[in-house]
């Protein structure tokens, strides 16, 4: 009794493993698709043109292909009984193809930051290729192919690095005035400097940290102060702020892997 219930789970594990990846992938519409991005981001369906043709255009030729029809192929692997899907988009009006490997993602499907597109002939997806390294099947010198893989600006250098990264903000005082003062904005983030900060949007806490300082005498070489107010603030509003300004600004970062024990005071990077 114990191996026929051991037979029926095991069989009921398999078809559910067997419905996370239709038999046929190709014999659905791609419209009906859930697609994205290689880096993520969900593409509405109205839009996958758009979407694929900036995704997959050469920045020195933005207008040359221009997506038309897609359909999904069907690629078995050599040397085994497996296969693996690559979404193909034709341009109606000239003779050029592109593919990009399709894997499963979240309730749909991810397009490969890998592509091959071919001038004047066809995809030669029939062929065996390793991680989307097609060939063109024409044998003209007007069949030109084209290789890319696009970079996932998304990804963080560090994602273990926990770094407090603020921004300086200075009022100007007038002439004849002495006290100035001083706003800095901290975040949370895993981002080493401001431009993988506002690349990626990396946040590790949706609460950000506004210090006031009154600085007595904006002459004094010691620049003597006080911190009278701290609050808690958007973390989003400071992001906007950090990424908004320029080089007037003066910003610096702490590691607090290192140094977290010298800045409790920002109780909430520490729950």
């Amino acid at each position: 009794m114990r191996i026929f219930l051991l037979l029926i789970l095991v069989s009921f594990l398999f078809s559910c493993v067997e419905n996370d990846m239709p038999e046929d992938l190709t014999a659905q519409k791609v419209k009906e698709l859930s697609l994205y991005k290689f880096h993520g981001d969900r593409i509405k369906n109205d839009e996958l043109i758009t979407e694929w043709n900036e995704m997959i255009n050469d920045s020195e030729t933005p207008d040359l292909f221009k997506a038309g029809t897609f359909n999904i192929k069907k690629i078995k692997i050599a040397d085994s009984d497996t296969f693996v899907y690559a979404l193909v988009a034709t341009n109606t009006g000239e003779n050029i193809q592109t593919a990009a490997l399709l894997t499963k993602y979240k309730d749909g499907y991810k397009i490969s930051n890998r592509s091959v597109s071919c001038y004047g002939c066809k995809v030669q997806l029939e062929l065996s290729s390793k991680e989307g390294y097609w060939s063109c099947n024409g044998n003209n010198t007007s069949c030109v192919k084209t290789s890319r893989l696009h970079m996932d600006n998304n990804i963080i250098s560090n994602p273990d690095a926990r770094i407090l990264f603020r921004i300086q903000l200075d009022q100007t005082p007038t002439d004849n005035t002495e006290t100035t003062r001083r706003t800095i904005y901290s975040i949370y983030t895993a981002a080493s400097n401001k431009g993988e900060l506002c690349r990626t949007k990396s946040l590790l806490s949706d609460i950000a940290y506004e210090e006031t300082w009154v600085i007595n005498d904006k002459n004094d070489p010691k620049q003597t102060s006080q911190r009278p107010k701290i609050r808690e603030v958007d973390a989003q509003n400071v992001l906007e702020i950090i990424c908004d300004a320029g080089n007037e600004s003066v910003f610096f970062s702490i590691d607090l892997n290192k140094f977290g024990a010298e800045h409790k005071e920002f109780k909430a990077f520490f729950d």
